[in-house]
């Protein structure tokens, strides 16, 4: 089981938590957690509405900021569900579907991803990524690889939580969820493209100027 935050500060809202939802602060809650606790934009909190757990957030940016739910605390309650029920699996799947699309799915394609996920019993993994995301800033220090980013249906605020270093792919776009490859395949083809084609392109200048120095073009 993953250590519990004993450290990020607990708070009560009214709103419905759901990962990825984004719950506008009161005026006094804002208050407390900036000016009295001097918590900073990406700082953790644990908000909890009293019917559906505590779930990780971090503290958005601007003069009233809001909270952007990242994940239940203890995601493993989840995964045991999902290596020990089909239908549960299939319950998860569906609506994932539902939440998080824009266009229709036909049955055939939701009972496919569920069973991928069943048959490998690749649920609990699935379900405990965000919680790891969460926590990346234990793994170290940053690749350093040329990173891409291609947004889809998201808002402003990803950007300013994202820590994309200097000089990354990034490109948004309106249509499209948490599905691109589903939803918008085209754009989501262009932006590969266009990530790995510039690493190419970058890679054939340096043996260019590699070959005008007299050093041999590496095979």
């Amino acid at each position: 089981m993953p250590k519990y935050d004993f450290q990020s500060p607990r708070l009560y809202v009214s709103g419905a938590l759901k990962a990825g939802a984004e719950l506008a602060l009161e005026k006094p809650q804002a208050h407390y957690l900036r000016n009295v606790l001097r918590l900073k934009p990406g700082d953790g909190v644990l908000a909890f509405n009293g019917k559906e757990g505590e779930w990780q957030a971090v503290l958005g940016e601007g003069k009233q900021p809001a909270l952007v739910l990242q994940k239940q605390t203890r995601p493993q309650t989840v995964a045991y569900a999902l290596a020990d029920s089909p239908l549960f699996q299939l319950a998860w799947i569906a609506e994932k579907f539902h939440d998080w699309t824009e266009v229709p799915i036909a049955p055939h394609v939701i009972l496919t991803h569920a069973s991928i996920y069943w048959f490998t019993r690749a649920g609990g993994g699935a379900a405990h990524v965000l919680y790891e995301q969460a926590h990346s800033y234990d793994w170290g220090s940053p690749a350093q690889v040329p990173h891409g980013f291609s947004l889809f249906g998201a808002d402003e605020t990803v950007r300013k939580l994202v820590p994309a270093p200097d000089g990354s792919f990034w490109a948004e776009h309106d249509a499209g969820l948490h599905f691109p490859a589903m939803e918008t395949p085209a754009a989501m083809i262009q932006d590969l493209r266009s990530f790995f084609g510039a690493l190419s392109e970058g890679q054939d200048r340096r043996h260019q100027r590699r070959l005008e120095c007299g050093f041999p073009r590496r095979m």
